[in-house]
């Protein structure tokens, strides 16, 4: 089968993870990127430059003229291919551009939307004609399906990419380079920085883009390497930290990000925000350890980084499970069952909901 891969293709995105996934798996795949190149940019100004293109884009693909072009150019990274399924790896498409892709391919147009609910803007996908939703909050599912009865929302949670995310050997030099008690890999945003602010006296090392100029990072402005890390060197970060925190952006209603996944795949033994969903993917205290508030969190950390036998035997039990049950070869395997064999998605954690 042919599969119609839209998205945005960089180191590390999503949609790279699952065209090269589906590739693994014998699909043939063609992949229509939407919106300017992306790379990792080691400079401010190269980062600023790709900034502004981002916003030129978003601003000008507003345009109906605009929006047909690239409507055109879609269509035409398809011809003389019969398509299979298409799988659209966020709200990129407005409702008459999913409409004609049904119609020029006849074939299932789905959407895996790999963001909170905080980042829904325009939300097209609620008009669009979709033949599958999958959302990985189970949240946004419970909340979308009470709602908007007869659409076809599923549950399908994030995961990692084992050809990248892995134990890997480290040296000497890396631990020199990445070691610390604490590390993490992300964004910096308001949240994440005054988080991190109650972790002044403990060494931290946050690993990503700096911040944006307007955001105060003072009172942690040692802790920031001002450096994004992605495959290799990124489970180099994991694993020459004691612990890896993930605290999770407070829109994580019901479910986990993605990094719980690749951290676990990586080896590295993580702090991680409970969330209801979480003992679904690993076993509390066996596989994965979660804090629920500051206190309980500082009581772990001091626990943790003088047990490093217990993080290791944590660790390792995490890894194994993200390698046989969370990757994204699972999760497209049950993405193609769902929207062309009528399956019924991941299961949906009992939250006790009404």
């Amino acid at each position: 089968m042919n599969i119609l891969v839209v998205g945005k293709f960089y180191t590390e995105g999503f949609a790279l993870h699952i065209l090269e996934t589906l590739e693994s798996m014998g699909y043939r795949v063609v992949g229509c990127d939407v919106g300017p190149k992306r790379a990792i940019y080691r400079t401010t100004l190269q980062r600023r430059l790709a900034q502004a293109r981002e916003q030129i884009f978003s601003i000008a693909s507003q345009f109906p003229r605009i929006r047909k072009l690239s409507t055109g150019r879609m269509l035409d990274s398809i011809r003389g291919w019969e398509i299979g399924l298409t799988i659209v790896c966020h709200d990129f498409l407005q409702p008459a551009e999913v409409a004609l892709l049904r119609e020029r391919t006849g074939a299932p147009v789905v959407m895996w939307f790999p963001d909170c609910i905080g980042l829904f803007g325009r939300s097209y996908f609620l008009s669009a004609p979709y033949d599958a939703l999958f959302f990985k909050d189970p949240f946004i599912v419970y909340n979308l399906k009470r709602t908007l009865r007869g659409k076809p929302i599923f549950y399908l949670p994030e995961c990692c990419n084992p050809r990248y995310h892995k134990p890997v050997t480290v040296t000497a030099d890396d631990f020199d380079r990445y070691g610390c008690d604490i590390a993490t890999a992300g964004n910096l945003y308001p949240y994440r920085v005054e988080f991190f602010r109650n972790f002044r006296e403990y060494d931290v090392k946050i690993w990503g883009n700096p911040a944006p100029a307007w955001i105060d990072v003072a009172d942690i402005g040692k802790m920031i390497q001002n450096r994004f890390v992605a495959n290799e060197e990124k489970s180099k970060a994991f694993l020459c930290s004691k612990i890896v925190m993930n605290n999770l952006n407070p829109a994580e209603i019901w479910g986990v990000n993605v990094r719980t996944f690749e951290i676990a795949a990586a080896g590295g033994f993580q702090l991680v925000d409970w969330r209801p969903g979480l003992p679904q993917f690993f076993e509390e205290g066996r596989e994965i350890v979660s804090f629920r508030d500051m206190r309980d969190l500082k009581e772990k950390i001091d626990h943790y980084l003088c047990h490093e036998d217990r993080r290791r035997e944590i660790a390792s039990l995490a890894c194994q499970r993200a390698h046989n049950d969370h990757t994204y070869e699972n999760r497209l395997s049950l993405l193609i069952a769902t929207a062309l064999q009528g399956g019924t998605g991941y299961k949906i954690p009992d939250i006790g909901w009404p």
